[in-house]
Parts: structure tokens; sequence; C-alpha cells
């Protein structure tokens, strides 16, 4: 049973592998958010979601690799923007 996403706001654990997404908000405790940030994961920036398996979620963001668990992913929330880039 494939997951109904809610394009206007979902995690980064949500997204399917080559799906492209803006980051909207991270969320979690002051530590992991400046964590998140330091990684370049902040409001505004451009993500690929590259691969996902069990457990991580690996991603493009400002033109380097990431690979972030699941906690981690799921603290990162955005908008996906595939069909925008895909042209409509």
């Amino acid at each position: 049973m494939q997951k109904t996403l809610d394009h206007k706001r979902c995690s980064l654990n949500d997204l399917p592998c080559g799906c492209k997404a803006r980051v909207s908000e991270i969320t979690g405790d002051v530590l992991q958010r400046q964590r998140l940030c330091s990684l370049g994961l902040t409001p505004g920036a451009e993500v690929e979601i590259c691969n996902g398996f069990p457990g991580q979620c690996k991603l493009l963001v400002r033109g380097g690799n990431l690979a972030l668990d699941c906690e981690m992913a799921g603290q990162v929330l955005c908008e996906d923007t595939s069909a925008f880039f895909a042209g409509k």
C-alpha cells in the first residue's frame, strides 16, 4: 500500500527515490536543529532523495551527498517540488 503524500508538508522519510523537495521546517530539539542546519539542511534548501534503505535516507543537498538516519530525516519537513522541476 502506497503512502498518500501531503505535498504541502511531509518529512524526508515520506519521499520516494528521485523526488525533489524544498525544506520548509526543521523540528526537534535545539542541538538536533543546529546539527541539521550545519549539514546544509536549512529552510529553503532544495534536496533530492537519492536512495532510501531501511533505517536511512540518502540525499543530495547543496551539491553534496548526505545520509541521515530515520529519526533525523523525520525531523526535516519539506514540500515536494518534483512536478515543478519536471516542468509540470
